[in-house]
């Protein structure tokens, strides 16, 4: 039992810095991108607010990542499963839900006029996806209060 758990704290690691590296990596993206703004190098600063999705999916990687790490180090996994899948879950479906709705106001309010929503399936798919981790948090959250209530009477 020693070696798996040994195993598994190491391949967390791992998976822990490969997504951090992803993460400094986004966030790099984002930083040009908002250089570009504030010196000026952008012709159109309403097409950054396309950008504004992004921070929810940083948020989203950053939450794996810290998931990633308390389950590899055996904290109280069922509660840690359980809350990073629902703040993933929200966090995916502000993300696809501003891509959609937020950004297009956004920029109709920039602009005085403009679309209301944007049709983009892979954000519509991130925000469903996301509501469908709260719910499954909810289950999980579920299922360890039963687990306890059962350890108590054995």
């Amino acid at each position: 039992m020693e070696h798996i758990s040994n195993t598994l704290l190491k391949r967390s690691r791992l998976l822990a810095t490969i997504v951090g590296f992803v993460l400094l990596l986004l966030l790099f993206a984002i930083a040009v991108q908002a250089l570009a703004l504030l010196q000026g190098r952008v012709s159109n600063p309403s097409r950054l607010l396309t950008q504004v999705p992004a921070l929810f999916y940083l948020s989203a990687v950053w939450i794996v990542r810290r998931a990633i790490l308390a389950l590899g180090s055996g904290r109280d996994e069922e509660s840690a499963l359980a809350r990073m899948l629902r703040n993933l879950g929200i966090a995916l479906f502000l993300g696809g839900s501003t891509a959609v709705f937020g950004v297009p106001l956004m920029v109709r309010f920039l602009r005085g006029g403009g679309a209301v929503a944007y049709y983009d399936p892979a954000a519509i798919t991130l925000g469903v996806v996301g509501l469908a981790l709260v719910l499954v948090a909810q289950l999980a959250d579920r299922a360890a209060a039963m687990r306890r209530e059962l350890d108590e009477i054995v």
